[in-house]
């Protein structure tokens, strides 16, 4: 009844309660000697002898306002006295704290502590024990660095939202904002009236008050402070039909899409396709959806590309908004892989929480994993493996670096929390899953994972929980070799040699870390790995293909290979490309995958191609036979394969050779690709399937921009000026009809590279005009990608303008850094505003700053990017690992272009 008093005199709603008034607080001042501190936070961690049972927020929130503010209710059980209580809080100006306890009412005094994890003390003049109540009447002002609670203004209208992970809790109440603690929430708004207040829940009731009203909402299930979510503002409610029961659901889901004014019609394609996401995950995990209705919400402002928030999950407005007329095929791919991703979380992080930041990877890793089967059951015909294969290869490079951290990296400072946020957690702990599903069986992997999950439902659990789960499936140790990957960073390099000698042939393995020309990391180090290899017996219509897998638990090991009746024509050593590593063969093998590659599947092409590239990386061979083989992988018949070298190619092109031989390989790149240039043109076919857009946004765009074929400009050119209306007397906006979705961003870059400052002024008037978020991009990447120096300076002053939203301010800053031709002058100007671009940035993107100079190829821009971040990075969410990596990434590339230049070159010249 306490609570529910206090509610109705915040809001200033019904009579007042008749009865004894209120117990007076004691205000007493403790004498020194009486303080009972407790247990003290440690390495980040709050104590664990004061537990957050129950939360109860009444807050007044009004998005056209600075700032915000109510009653914060917090049930907690001490299990020892104490009169201090170490909480989080920051920029929170707590007016009242008062603790309740069975013997009455305590006045208690909030003090901000000065520290990098934000925490505060709540001090009382004695000490208390067990059962309390902690009631806390504060105010804030809006985040305007898109965490806690922000206020985000679009197309005239203002609105409030939320972003929680990791950190970012304390910042809009007061709390105990550590993962492992997950209890319910009661949440009530006070908003105004022609505003819709959302929240974790359904809201239970509504009750107006003239120009206001009060919005309570269902108590939710346990939470963790970051899954807490609240959203208020003049929203387009979209009212999808009820998620229906199920053979694992019994009971309907309420389903809505949110979004900005006037946009709730672009929310139609997610409204018919996201439901079939979540039953493909019901599905797998046997489990029902936990909670009590699902939001999608589309944020105009965001700083994460989506959240997992309890029954309000938050994307960024340019992947809930979508139209297949004009969305570019991958963004609509990646569309379903990011949906699936956030919807899988309502398992894997929310019903099931991890117990600290050291183990993330047990949300993402499994979230990023999950969403490739989820999207494979649902859309076959996308390749989920494909995809997830690429991902993985991707992430090879940032792993092979000596700064690379462990998937489950030990959490020292808090630095390391927003480090874990990274390709290692999500791509490497996504491929290092795949490979020890293959290893156990997918059945056996599966009643893992459901026994974990309905082991720890609603509670939270650790790395050893699952790998007991999993072990325990399989019914042998699964956890041993797991941990190897999880434990250490690095990619193992696998070395293959086939040796038909004896009656067996025999596949001869070593094992080692992989590392690039110029690395000084330490090689010797080993997993236990899960390998199988594909070879193929025979040639012509009676050859034949065999797979075997052995756990390489050693430095080397043999594998006799079963089904060989003569010795192998090829053995590719990663099969499926399922494992986490990279591998090697003689030069004469790798010559004779690159002519049996279309009897490989194509994840195992792919893999050929990253093997290409990890050679050229390693030194392993020479520049000139690898950019020879390349050449030969960019004629293949599957989409993916065919496009894979297109970022090696790049590289080469911009750092390994010199401006004489620059035409040359221009010229040998338009030539591998002209036949499909001819093929797929500027303008798609209404018949033609989605791959073939892809592959036309892909090569087509690589033409125009890295290759640079003249032809190709010229159409790319007019197309730019037509798609922003360039000279067109008295139209607004963009011609979507110009070019095809997935040429766009290409057009608008080279339109802009050829045209005047006419043309650059033109289109940034355009983005002023425009609320579109994909519209938006393609003109914030023609715009940074000016080739022009006085224009390239306007270019830079866009990422402190007002103009530009907080998650766009580093595009057109990272285009011109990424032109060579523009770097110094990038570079200077981000020195030179760097305070002030730190400042508007929210503080996990201005920890990757450093990164920003990450693709630069010359020893001395790795010195100056240390010089001058090294007496900053402490200042910027993870910082230190951020600049240690991209100034080994800059060594390393300086290394490697330096020693593969003469190869390179002599090819292009034919010697």
């Amino acid at each position: 009844m306490r609570r529910l008093l206090l509610l109705l005199a915040f809001f200033g709603c019904g009579p007042a309660a008749q009865g004894p008034g209120p117990s007076v607080p004691d205000r007493t001042t403790p004498p020194a000697s009486s303080v009972v501190t407790g247990s003290e936070p440690e390495a980040g961690r709050l104590p664990r002898d004061v537990e957050p049972t129950r939360y109860a927020l009444a807050l007044s929130v009004d998005p056209d306002l600075e700032s915000y503010g109510g009653v914060v209710t917090i049930d907690a059980t001490l299990s020892a006295p104490r009169s201090v209580i170490w909480m989080h809080g920051r920029d929170l100006t707590v007016s009242e704290a008062v603790v309740r306890t069975a013997s009455g009412p305590i006045e208690g005094r909030w003090t901000p502590q000065e520290d990098d994890d934000h925490f505060a003390t709540l001090t009382l003049p004695r000490a208390v024990d067990g059962p309390i109540e902690i009631e806390l009447t504060y105010s804030a002002p809006f985040g305007r660095a898109l965490g806690g609670i922000y206020k985000v203004e679009s197309d005239e209208h203002a609105y409030a939202f939320t972003q929680m992970e990791p950190l970012s809790a304390r910042t809009a109440f007061p709390c105990f904002d550590d993962p492992r603690f997950k209890t319910p929430f009661d949440v009530t708004l006070r908003v105004k009236t022609a505003h819709v207040a959302l929240a974790n829940t359904l809201q239970a009731s509504e009750q107006i008050d003239g120009e206001h009203k009060t919005v309570r909402f269902a108590t939710s299930q346990p939470i963790p402070t970051y899954l807490f979510a609240l959203a208020v503002g003049p929203f387009d409610v979209v009212e999808g039909e009820a998620l229906p029961a199920s053979d694992v659901r019994s009971r309907p889901v309420p389903f809505r899409g949110i979004a900005p004014h006037g946009r709730g019609a672009e929310l139609a394609y997610t409204m018919a396709n996201a439901p079939a996401l979540l039953a493909q995950l019901e599905a797998y995990f046997g489990i029902p959806y936990p909670y009590d209705k699902l939001d999608l919400v589309a944020v105009p402002d965001f700083e994460a590309g989506a959240m997992e928030n309890v029954g309000l999950v938050t994307f960024r407005d340019t992947i809930l908004l979508v139209d297949p007329a004009t969305t570019p095929t991958k963004r609509m791919r990646f569309w379903a892989y990011i949906v699936a991703h956030e919807l899988a979380h309502m398992w894997f992080g929310n019903l099931v929480t991890m117990e600290w930041w050291d183990d993330l990877w047990l949300n993402e890793a499994f979230a990023s994993w999950i969403e490739h089967t989820a999207v494979a059951g649902w859309h076959p015909e996308y390749e989920a493996d494909v995809e997830l294969a690429d991902w993985v290869f991707s992430v090879f490079g940032q792993d092979s670096l000596d700064s690379a951290r462990a998937i489950r990296q030990p959490i020292v400072q808090s630095h390391d929390i927003h480090n874990a946020f990274d390709g290692i957690t999500y791509g490497k702990g996504a491929g290092v899953l795949r490979m020890f599903e293959r290893f156990v069986g997918a059945e056996t992997f599966q009643r893992g994972i459901r026994s974990y999950l309905g082991a720890h439902r609603f509670g939270s659990a650790t790395t050893e929980d699952l790998l007991g789960a999993l072990s325990e499936a399989a019914g042998r140790d699964v956890g041993t070799p797991f941990s190897t990957f999880l434990t250490q960073p690095g990619v193992p390099s696998v070395a293959a040699t086939l040796d038909c000698a004896g009656e067996t042939p025999t596949v001869r393995l070593e094992q080692s870390r992989y590392l690039p020309l110029g690395s000084t990391a330490e090689r010797g180090v080993q997993w236990q790995i899960p390998v199988c290899v594909r070879y193929g017996v025979g040639r012509g219509r009676s050859a034949e293909t065999h797979e075997q897998c052995m756990l390489l638990a050693a430095a080397s090991g043999e594998m006799p290979l079963e089904n060989a009746t003569s010795c192998p024509s090829w053995v590719h050593p990663n099969a499926a490309a399922a494992g986490y590593y990279r591998w090697s063969v003689a030069p004469d093998a790798l010559a004779g995958l690159v002519d049996s590659r279309q009897q490989l599947a194509v994840t195992e092409r792919l893999a050929l191609a990253d093997s290409l590239s990890a050679s050229f990386a390693s030194g392993r061979v020479q520049g000139g036979p690898v950019l020879r083989a390349m050449l030969r992988v960019a004629d293949d018949s599957h989409r993916a394969v065919a496009t894979a070298p297109l970022g090696f190619f790049d590289a080469v092109l911009e750092d390994v050779v010199d401006e004489a031989h620059r035409p040359t390989l221009q010229a040998r790149l338009r030539r591998a690709y002209a036949t499909e240039y001819r093929r797929l043109g500027w303008t798609g076919r209404a018949s033609e399937d989605e791959d073939t857009r892809i592959r036309r946004g892909e090569i087509v765009g690589f033409l125009a921009t890295v290759a640079e074929d003249p032809a190709v400009r010229r159409e790319g050119e007019r197309r730019g000026r037509a798609y922003v209306r360039f000279g067109a007397a008295g139209e607004r906006g963009v011609d979507t009809a110009a070019v095809p979705a997935d040429l766009a961003e290409a057009a608008v870059i080279v339109a802009v590279q050829e045209g005047d400052a006419a043309l650059f002024e033109h289109v940034e008037n355009l983005l002023g005009r425009t609320t579109d978020g994909q519209v938006r991009r393609n003109l914030l990447r023609g715009l940074g990608s000016t080739e022009d120096a006085e224009l390239g300076a306007r270019a830079l002053g866009l990422a402190l303008s007002d103009e530009l939203r907080v998650n766009e301010v580093l595009v057109p800053l990272g285009a011109q850094i990424a032109d060579p031709s523009r770097r110094d002058a990038a570079w200077a100007w981000l020195q030179q505003n760097f305070d002030a671009l730190a400042a508007r940035l929210p503080p996990s993107y201005a920890g990757y700053l450093p990164q920003l100079m990450g693709g630069a190829c010359d020893t001395a821009t790795a010195n100056a990017v240390q010089a001058f971040f090294g007496s900053r990075v402490e200042s910027l969410q993870g910082g230190p690992r951020n600049l240690a990596g991209a100034v080994e990434a800059i060594r390393l590339c300086a290394t490697r272009a330096e020693a593969q230049r003469e190869s390179v070159q002599s090819f292009l010249d034919g010697r």
